[in-house]
């Protein structure tokens, strides 16, 4: 169909344009901010640190500086067994040691006095500045029952999907999530946790 065509090909013609008109207006957005100096950079990089050795898979869950300056880096490798440990890092970038630990850390922060105090799979550690375990204690969440609400089971419903299995899967999300740490800060007296809801 003639008309067909042309009215496909008047369309396309409009994309074209209608996207031309936007990439121009992003180059001119782009140019607008190069001359403002509220838009420049004031910080720039500097050097690039690699945790772990670029072979073998591993997260960075987080990291802090020790009273040294030293960075003090949460590495867990995804399978159960391997080095998972506090890296410590000099402001170079150098490897200087690791800490294994008996958990996969997933934050880490340092007390004025030197202490470290990283958590992971629902258990937060205090350790010495040489990495020596200090004390443990259960995460606040870790023993918690997980509970599927109402809410999840009609959510799990509307999905469409099998409900005994889903249900079955969203217990197992829950249950790894309440082990998780996501955040940590210290006073002298109080240890704050980011944790998960189970």
């Amino acid at each position: 169909d003639l008309n067909g065509e042309a009215t496909s090909s008047d369309e396309v013609a409009e994309a074209t344009a209608m996207m031309g008109n936007y990439e121009a207006q992003q180059k001119e957005a782009a140019a607008a901010r190069a001359k403002d100096p509220a838009w420049k950079p004031t910080c720039g990089e500097v050097g690039l640190i690699q945790v772990g050795d670029g072979k073998k898979s591993g997260a960075l869950k987080n990291f802090c500086l020790n009273a040294e300056g030293n960075i003090l880096a949460c590495f867990a490798p995804p399978e159960s067994k391997g080095a998972a440990g506090l890296r410590v890092y000099s402001p170079k970038g150098e490897l200087l040691q690791t800490l294994p630990l008996a958990i996969k850390p997933g934050a880490v922060c340092v007390a004025k006095d030197g202490a470290i105090f990283v958590a992971g799979d629902g258990k937060v550690l205090k350790l010495d500045a040489t990495g020596k375990l200090l004390a443990s204690a259960v995460s606040p969440v870790a023993n918690e029952p997980v509970v599927i609400t109402s809410e999840m089971e009609e959510m799990i419903k509307q999905s469409g999907r099998p409900i005994k299995e889903e249900t079955e899967n969203m217990k197992v999300n829950l249950e790894r999530r309440r082990a998780e740490v996501t955040g940590l800060a210290v006073t002298e007296q109080d240890v704050f946790m980011a944790v998960g809801a189970p």
